[in-house]
C-alpha cells in the first residue's frame, strides 16, 4: 500500500517486525539520494 512518511513511521513503531523494514527504508533513502531516478515517491513498502 501506499502511505506518507509519518503514517509509515507510526505503524513502524507499533511492532518489534517493523525494525527491519526501517532500516530498508532508511537504505531506500539513501539510494535514492544518489539514483533520483531509479526510485518513485512516495515511498512504498508492503503494509
Amino acid at each position: 500500500s501506499v502511505v506518507d512518511i509519518s503514517e509509515a513511521g507510526r505503524l513502524m513503531t507499533n511492532s518489534a517486525d517493523r525494525l527491519g523494514a526501517a532500516e530498508c527504508v532508511r537504505l531506500e533513502w539513501s539510494e535514492a539520494a544518489e539514483e533520483p531516478s531509479a526510485h518513485t515517491f512516495p515511498l512504498t513498502y508492503p503494509a
